[in-house]
């Protein structure tokens, strides 16, 4: 990328502008693949871009993925995840997290799935804190520990992740990690609601006048939980 503009730029905007080249030699190295030999062009692939750019990386990945049919078996995508993974970034992290949680393309690892997804989560990603919070509820890589699902899914709840404040509020209903308490517990599922969260709408209705008390206590600041394909 041209010197210059590395002086007068933000840094957001020559992030996005890496990401567009990278993609852009993507785009032309796709181009000849149709009909051509794929160990050839994947090769051609593995060279655009910035090799020390993990989200460039990462991008060429997702989107040469949609483009390109890879022959049975291909593990490229795992070979680039896992370098934008050591390079730090948190949502390649949580996808390799996901790969071997759900045994795509690799074995399935309940305990190399936390260690991704607990990576990506101290970096702040909600996805990852929500599904580490469910891993830990359900006892899936780590010992089953109620306190550390719900303080995971606490740190998501309070990004407004509604999947995590729905999870909260089921904490809070069954006295799993937290203290029962009806009035957070709707307090919770309140928050998700008003996102149009559909669990949390349905469990508003079924607990009828319950909803009443967490409105009444709407100041409050502290906080079977959801796991559902929207996470990947």
């Amino acid at each position: 990328m041209n010197i210059y503009l590395h002086r007068i730029l933000p840094p957001f905007l020559l992030s996005a502008l890496t990401v567009m080249s990278a993609v852009a030699q993507a785009d032309q190295a796709i181009a000849p693949a149709q009909g051509s030999d794929y160990a050839a062009t994947v090769s051609e692939l593995n060279g655009a871009g910035d090799p020390a750019d993990a989200e460039s990386r990462l991008t060429i990945d997702l989107m040469c993925g949609k483009t390109l049919n890879a022959p049975p078996g291909y593990i490229g995508s795992l070979q680039w995840y896992r370098k934008a993974a050591d390079l730090g970034s948190a949502q390649a992290q949580y996808y390799l997290g996901g790969m071997y949680e759900n045994g795509r393309r690799v074995p399935q690892d309940y305990g190399r799935a936390v260690q991704w997804y607990r990576q990506a989560a101290n970096q702040g990603h909600a996805k990852a804190q929500v599904t580490l919070g469910f891993l830990y509820e359900n006892g899936r890589g780590v010992p089953q520990d109620y306190t550390q699902a719900a303080a995971w899914y606490r740190k998501a709840a309070d990004q407004g992740y509604a999947m995590a404040q729905f999870n909260m509020g089921t904490m809070y209903e069954n006295g799993r990690g937290v203290p029962k308490d009806d009035a957070l517990a709707a307090l919770w599922y309140r928050k998700a609601a008003d996102q149009g969260y559909a669990q949390a709408l349905q469990r508003l209705a079924d607990r009828g006048g319950a909803d009443h008390a967490a409105r009444s206590n709407n100041d409050e600041t502290t906080g079977g939980p959801q796991e559902t394909a929207d996470r990947f």
